[in-house]
């Protein structure tokens, strides 16, 4: 039987106990919306496809406090799927950086890390159980597999902006020439954006504890900024550089790539930084 371990270090009081029950990793739409980030980001289809009799996905479900800094409000989760030996990391920011002034909120609890090879805990019975039918989620999995991207005036905006900022500091010099970007699809799971920068051949990920469509995310930039060549920093298995974040696998590069190229957004950034999207794929 699929087991998901879901382990909650929760941020913050919510605004009402129907938003509330929304929103909490405990919720049955918010669980599927997390697997369906997994399904379309992490994870080959194959694996969630298993020769079994099973008609229900076996959640378990544990919470945890978080921090007892008075001035950090923050709660945490964390996602453990055993068949697929796979933990995810749940976060609802709401907490101050005094040094700039900025209020780091979410609206919701976010994914902000998928850990492969993670093994089930030895107990549990502190965990409460949920059920998701297996036959209903997968059904919902297989129809969202194509995303188009859609990205709103305001996000636009700042992805525009900020590549040709980071362009600038990955090169070391202003662009001298048109280079083109594909920005994947963003969900409502996580605050990571991917990029695939095609013409220098790389992969760019921008991520934040707080919400994309906050003016927080955006005045952080470049500090969660990651950029991974395809070229020196692609490997077949992480077990390769242990220890090491500054790598991802091959198969990984090649899900972001298809996903910012099929599904995504295509963006033309000259020498004079003038920035045009482009639609690419529509049915």
């Amino acid at each position: 039987m699929k087991k998901i371990i879901l382990l909650i270090f929760c941020f913050a009081a919510f605004e009402s106990s129907a938003k509330e029950e929304f929103i909490k990793p405990e919720n049955a739409d918010y669980l599927r919306g997390v697997l369906k980030y997994v399904y379309y980001w992490h994870l080959d289809p194959a694996h969630f496809f298993e020769d079994d009799q099973d008609t229900n996905i076996e959640i378990l479900i544990k919470k945890n406090s978080y921090s007892k800094d008075l001035n950090n409000s923050s709660v945490r989760y964390e996602l453990i799927i055993p068949d697929l030996n796979l933990g995810i990391d749940l976060v609802k920011a709401n907490y101050k950086i005094n040094e700039l002034d900025l209020q780091i909120t979410n609206s919701s609890f976010k994914v902000v890390s998928v850990n492969p090879d993670f093994r089930e805990p030895v107990t549990n019975e502190e965990f409460q159980i949920k059920f998701l039918s297996e036959d209903k989620t997968m059904r919902g999995l297989f129809k969202s597999r194509y995303r188009p991207a859609e990205l709103s005036g305001y996000v636009r905006t700042n992805i525009y902006k900020s590549l040709v900022k980071l362009s600038k500091l990955e090169l070391g010099h202003p662009l001298k020439k048109e280079h083109i970007f594909y920005v994947g699809p963003l969900s409502d799971y996580s605050n990571d954006i991917w990029i695939f920068w095609e013409t220098e051949r790389k992969l760019v990920k921008l991520s934040s504890a707080s919400d994309y469509t906050s003016k927080a995310y955006w005045q952080l930039l470049p500090v969660f900024v990651k950029i991974y060549d395809l070229d020196s920093d692609v490997v077949v298995s992480l077990s390769e550089v242990s220890g090491s974040n500054a790598y991802i696998t091959k198969s990984f590069a090649g899900r972001i790539m298809f996903n910012c190229i099929v599904d995504g957004e295509k963006i033309f950034i000259d020498g004079k930084d003038k920035t045009t999207p482009k639609q690419e794929t529509k049915k």
